[in-house]
Order: structure tokens, then C-alpha cells, then sequence
């Protein structure tokens, strides 16, 4: 006899075997988050990194154009 006032979510935890797919789907989660995580970071760091570079190029092109106009 199925128990009507019981959630869904609560059935399915008793089932032990969806219980193991449960945590296995939220360690995956956690993992996939954690690789978000690391991978917005990275890119933060690169854009940092290519700011920098952008911003010494464009000195070097600076310094390259006033020393070619003194000649």
C-alpha cells in the first residue's frame, strides 16, 4: 500500500540504491562546481595577464613611435 502523504523526495531516499545515485549526483555536482570555480579563476588570471601584455605593447609601440619621430 503506497503512502500518500509521504513526499516523493522521502520515498526516494529509503530507496537505498537511489540513495547511491543521489550522492553520487551531488559528488558530481560538487565536482563540477569545483571545476567552474577553478576555471573562472584561470580565466581571471589570463585576463589579467593579457591586459598587462596589451598594456606593454602598447608602451613599446608608444616608445617606438616617439623615438622614430626624433629622428
Amino acid at each position: 500500500m503506497l503512502q500518500f502523504d509521504i513526499p516523493i523526495l522521502e520515498k526516494l531516499k529509503r530507496d537505498s540504491a537511489q540513495e547511491q545515485r543521489i550522492e553520487k549526483l551531488e559528488k558530481e555536482l560538487f565536482e563540477q562546481k569545483m571545476l567552474c570555480e577553478n576555471l573562472k579563476r584561470d580565466m581571471v588570471a589570463q585576463k589579467e595577464e593579457f591586459i598587462i601584455r596589451e598594456d606593454n605593447q602598447a608602451r613599446g609601440y608608444n616608445e617606438l613611435k616617439e623615438a622614430m619621430q626624433k629622428q
